[in-house]
């Protein structure tokens, strides 16, 4: 009896002088599951710069939090095959601006997903998916965590010259951006 109430001391001190483990702790993300398709072998593609979405986590808690994320590749299962994807080859094909970030309580952070694609015919028409693992630590013993899936398709073949030229063409025009005037239009 004495050891059992001796253990129990023990681990309650050591929960104790850990830290506040009173404190909430949560993670958040909208990068939860993000389908990019049509990537093409031989090319860098940055999450934010195509579709302005960089992998942004919010601290939830009521403390700072040490954020790591880590690129991993995924075990094959029902969802994933009955979607048409199969695990990465290769997780080396993605990167992070910052796999480790600071955040204050509630404070959003963020970093790019970068996937560089090997040129590689045999990539063509293939849908693969990789899995981002973000934990957080406090400065006690606890911590929490979440799972991000970045899905993407790789072009089902290469350009021909035409179609590559055409997209050069609509790539120099760039953004248009115009104002109409008058601001106001009447219809009689």
């Amino acid at each position: 009896m004495r050891s059992l109430i001796r253990t129990t001391l023990i681990i309650t001190g050591l929960l104790w002088s850990s830290g506040p483990v009173w404190a909430g702790l949560g993670l958040s993300t909208k990068f939860g599951l993000v389908t990019l398709e049509n990537l093409e072998p031989g090319t860098t593609t940055n999450t934010r710069e195509l579709a302005d979405l960089p992998y942004v986590i919010t601290n939830r808690s009521d403390i700072p939090m040490l954020i790591k994320i880590e690129i991993q590749k995924p075990t094959e299962s029902k969802n994933m095959r009955a979607a048409g994807y199969e695990p990465i080859p290769d997780i080396s094909w993605i990167r992070l601006s910052r796999d480790e970030l600071q955040a204050g309580p509630g404070q959003d952070v963020a970093t790019d997903v970068i996937i560089a694609l090997p040129k590689d015919s045999s990539l063509l028409g293939k849908k693969y998916q990789v899995n981002m693992h973000a934990t957080g630590k406090g400065g006690g013993i606890m911590g929490v965590g979440l799972m991000s899936i970045l899905r993407f398709t790789v072009i089902p073949r290469y350009l021909t010259a035409e179609e590559t030229a055409q997209r050069k063409k609509i790539a120099e025009i760039g953004d248009v951006d115009f104002d109409l005037s008058p601001n106001t239009l009447a219809l009689e």
